[in-house]
């Protein structure tokens, strides 16, 4: 009996044996396993990438997912890039990223966020580009949106080439808003200085300006062919390019009901109570009252000053104003446009027309 149980015993214990060799067999392994190797072909960039440079057909020697790089000089951070995926190709010195934030870092230590869909980094030259939706937000609330940006660290310098429309927007302390559309921009990160290269329209709208009957914005228009910003003097000017003929050599301004037009024009939007003139026209310039009723006036000269808070018009240099049928003439005239009163310093002339 005893020999019996030992004989079912050691036939039990080899058929445990049996059973597990076979489940942790390599045909059993293989089949439940969850791990199994990535395809190297799954790194290859295809055409569909948006970001250009990128090496096609090859394999990059890293990929890496939710990727952050910062790069600094000197100890000093200059800029971070996070990404959620990023691919880095060794022999031509190249990351590629995708869904990115790049953090740039200013002199004054402020800093600027620019977002995009994909970004290409050079590891050499230390140069980055953004493609697709790139949104940028400068240190004073300044923003722009367009399809590709290039950021130059060595000389702190972002780039958008005028191949590129740029679309950007401010919202200013002293209830004023700024919206502009360029092909291109440039922006000078030490001084704060943003040059619009190309076809600008620059809109200011100022909230809130009273009427004898409602209040209601006051919106400026702008257009020239190009655009120079002094972010920290608030002062925009708008210039023409030579390759025009002359007739067409004016930079235009609009407003609800007037119409402007000189070789040059100056718009400081700064605190106007703090400011005469917020918007000085030079050369040749040309105004016209648009919607003044049983009123024709316009008027031209050397300079043109705007004062926005007493809405008034300052002419100087060969100064003229025709009203109706007169003529005024002087050194310096003065347009209250609220009232309709003409004041004439050094008066020269005065010519009432003829009435039929």
């Amino acid at each position: 009996m005893r020999n019996l149980k030992q004989k079912l015993l050691l036939g039990s214990i080899t058929t445990l044996i049996i059973v597990e060799v076979v489940m942790l067999s390599p045909s059993s392994i293989e089949k439940e396993s969850t791990n199994t190797l990535l395809d190297p072909n799954l790194f290859i960039i295809t055409k569909n990438t948006i970001a250009t440079g990128i090496p096609q057909g090859k394999i990059p020697e890293y990929s890496i997912d939710r990727f952050e790089y910062i790069s600094t000089q000197h100890g000093d951070k200059q800029w971070n890039l996070l990404a959620k995926k990023a691919n880095y190709y060794k022999n031509s010195n190249i990351v590629h990223a995708y869904e990115i934030e790049a953090i740039l870092y200013n002199p004054d230590g402020k800093i600027t966020t620019i977002t995009g869909r994909e970004a290409k980094y050079y590891t050499e030259k230390k140069e980055l580009e953004i493609f697709s939706s790139v949104h940028s937000k400068f240190p004073d609330g300044f923003e722009t949106n367009s399809d590709y940006l290039r950021y130059l660290p060595r000389i702190k310098k972002i780039e958008m080439p005028i191949q590129y429309l740029v679309k950007g927007e401010s919202h200013e302390s002293n209830d004023q808003d700024i919206f502009f559309t360029s092909q291109g921009l440039d922006y000078a990160m030490t001084t704060a200085e943003i040059l619009l290269p190309k076809d600008v329209k620059f809109k200011v709208i100022k909230k809130g300006k009273s009427t004898k009957s409602s209040q209601k914005p006051e919106i400026t228009n702008i257009f020239s062919d190009m655009c120079f910003i002094d972010r920290k003097e608030k002062l925009a000017k708008f210039r023409m390019n030579a390759d025009h003929t002359q007739e067409a050599q004016f930079v235009e301004i609009t407003q609800e009901d007037l119409y402007i037009k000189g070789r040059i024009a100056d718009l400081n939007y700064g605190n106007f109570s703090e400011i005469l003139q917020n918007l000085t026209v030079y050369q040749d310039v040309y105004i016209r009252e648009t919607k003044k009723k049983n009123l024709l006036r316009y008027g031209t000269g050397g300079i043109s000053e705007f004062d926005t808070n007493k809405n008034i018009i300052t002419l100087k240099e060969l100064p003229q104003v025709y009203q109706d049928n007169d003529t005024i003439t002087g050194d310096v005239i003065v347009i209250h446009r609220d009232t309709n009163k003409v004041e004439v310093e050094h008066s020269n002339a005065y010519s009432e027309g003829t009435k039929d």
